[in-house]
């Protein structure tokens, strides 16, 4: 299995658990579950706008919703479009359904970062994904990862950016 095939298993394998999930939700629990958990997805992530972002996930979701496999809706909510994704019956199960092994070697780091991720608030999401890219790209500690997150994201308060890292540490999200 290549990892184009192992990436599309487990985007195909959320979407399927969630049933419904946004473009940007997706992004950042796949960013988590390859950074902080190590699921060998081989995503190339910079920081972009609303956190830690790669053009392929939104190649792979285009791939996805024109073989007909997800549906991805988009909707304009007060003046952002907002990608809803999908699964189209049993089909998306076969996607990840053959590459079974992998998705079962992961399931739970998967399950666990999509319990507590899914149904978070852009702007959460924004800040849970930024602190673990600080955490594991720049710094492993405390007062640094703060004070970078706060240099990149000035619009969250450091007091919010603080009860949000000792949460993830708390959560076992955030570990050397």
């Amino acid at each position: 299995m290549n990892d184009f095939q192992k990436r599309l298993a487990t985007i195909t394998y959320i979407i399927d658990r969630e049933k419904k999930i946004g473009k940007t939700a997706l992004t950042k629990i796949l960013f988590v579950t390859q950074e902080r958990f190590n699921v060998p997805l081989k995503y190339n992530f910079s920081l972009y706008l609303y956190g830690p972002y790669t053009a392929e996930i939104s190649s792979e979701i285009a791939y996805l919703d024109c073989s007909g496999l997800i549906c991805n809706k988009a909707e304009l909510i007060n003046n952002y479009i907002a990608y809803d994704l999908t699964t189209i019956d049993n089909i998306t199960a076969n996607v990840y359904g053959e590459n079974r092994d992998f998705i079962e070697e992961y399931k739970n780091v998967i399950n666990n970062v999509v319990d507590y991720m899914s149904g978070m608030p852009v702007k959460e999401l924004e800040l849970v994904a930024t602190l673990v890219f600080a955490w594991s790209r720049f710094f492993k500690e405390k007062n640094k990862v703060v004070k970078k997150v706060q240099e990149i994201k000035p619009h969250f308060a450091q007091k919010e950016i603080t009860e949000k890292f000792d949460e993830l540490l708390q959560k076992d999200f955030l570990t050397a």
